[in-house]
């Protein structure tokens, strides 16, 4: 039987013990995505070098074994404004990347930086009649907003392997992601970027979170996929202006930590806001876009208390 690329489904759902299968639900813990990338098994491994009176290879044997799960979806709300818990559909795959979920009922929930207590996930990926589970699963993610693009979440995850399986096909209810607009005018405003908002005309921006994911399997210790480390970096470009009104060369040269304040989305339920007080602009430079003078550059996100380089509310 041939398996048709366009019959796939993914479901994620918290672990509530690490690397104990969650069971996710088709009813409840659908994702629905854009675009999906899996290494079903990669492997760690050492040759079994021996002495022999013939050349060749030698066999390998595998010292580790793990998954990694790319996914990319739009970035959206979570449907009707004023739910007693306003949850995006895409809420495990935040908390999988180290991020913490505050619920405020009826008005939003809040997505911020933690630095220990990190959750894990158990995705089900089903490929057309087969299922491959990932137990333990934690990841990093990148958000980014580019004019008459649809803006998107990129997660990478890496987690623990099961044998795949063969299953029928889950048709997931997916109600709890409403439809993405576009970055536009009136569908994307800047409260700040750089300090202010004045000047400010805006081509693209992107977010990564950085996690370090790193894959432990000790003797006598559990098999774990560890979130290590984080830097916060990001990336922007602007329509150049005169200095008087906005001068990024100052800033950077300067060191400035300076606030980034983007809301994207026009109705209650289908609102994103991605703020930081502390970011600073790095390595100016020139393009052009349309014969218009644009200048981009890079991003850093640097704490100046614990876990506050950026937050995610969803409202």
């Amino acid at each position: 039987m041939t398996l048709n690329l366009r019959n796939r489904t993914l479901l994620a759902k918290v672990e509530t013990q690490y690397g104990v299968d969650a069971e996710p639900d088709g009813a409840t813990d659908g994702v629905l995505i854009r675009s999906m990338e899996l290494t079903p098994l990669e492997l760690e491994t050492v040759d079994n070098t021996v002495v022999r009176p013939y050349p060749g290879s030698f066999r390998q044997l595998i010292t580790a074994r793990s998954v990694r799960l790319t996914v990319e979806l739009g970035m959206t709300g979570f449907g009707t404004a004023g739910p007693a818990t306003p949850i995006p559909g895409y809420d495990a795959l935040l908390r999988g990347c180290g991020l913490a979920r505050n619920v405020s009922a009826g008005v939003n929930v809040t997505y911020s930086l933690i630095s220990t207590g990190y959750e894990s996930l158990t995705f089900y990926v089903y490929m057309d009649g087969v299922l491959h589970i990932i137990t333990g699963a934690r990841g990093t993610v990148s958000m980014s907003f580019g004019l008459r693009e649809v803006p998107t979440y990129r997660f990478e995850f890496q987690g623990l392997y099961t044998p795949p399986e063969d299953a029928p096909l889950v048709q997931p209810a997916l109600g709890a992601f409403p439809t993405p607009l576009p970055v536009a005018v009136g569908n994307t405003v800047i409260a700040n970027f750089l300090g202010s908002a004045t000047g400010i005309c805006l081509n693209s921006f992107e977010v990564a979170l950085g996690n370090t994911l790193t894959y432990r399997n000790l003797v006598n210790c559990r098999e774990e996929v560890l979130i290590t480390d984080r830097a916060v970096t990001g990336s922007f470009e602007i329509e150049a202006t005169l200095l008087a009104t906005k001068d990024i060369f100052s800033l950077v040269n300067a060191l400035t930590l300076t606030s980034i304040d983007l809301t994207h989305g026009t109705t209650g339920g289908n609102k994103v806001r991605v703020a930081s007080a502390v970011a600073q602009a790095t390595s100016p430079n020139f393009g052009d876009a349309d014969n218009i003078i644009m200048i981009s550059g890079d991003l850093r996100f640097v704490p100046s208390a614990a876990n506050n380089e950026i937050a995610l509310t969803v409202l």
